[in-house]
């Protein structure tokens, strides 16, 4: 070890020294900016997931909604289940044709 530093000028010495600490300044801002944006990152990613399947299950709600309500003013129409009911019953084309026709 004495032989190395008597190798080494004081400048020589004072500049790896400084390198070294720059280096590991460096390493730490890397590694703690990294954990923050990879932090910061998750959490809106996370925000964003949240938020498009709410409005996917809002949507999906909305719809169902509005085709119950549709089924419900199918149902009570007793003469659109009677032009449903003929069109299914018949073989004839061109009844078939009026059926559709009425409804």
């Amino acid at each position: 070890m004495k032989t190395c530093q008597k190798n080494l000028s004081l400048k020589k010495r004072i500049f790896i020294l400084f390198f070294c600490i720059l280096t590991l300044m460096v390493c730490a801002y890397i590694f703690v900016i990294t954990r923050f944006i990879t932090q910061f990152t998750q959490k809106q990613l996370d925000f964003d997931y949240n938020t498009i399947l709410s409005e996917a299950s809002d949507t999906l709600e909305n719809i169902l909604w509005n085709l119950t309500l549709t089924s419900q003013q199918l149902l009570d129409s007793k003469e659109l289940l009677k032009n449903i009911e003929s069109y299914l019953s018949t073989e004839d084309l061109l009844e078939k044709k009026t059926a559709i026709m009425k409804c």
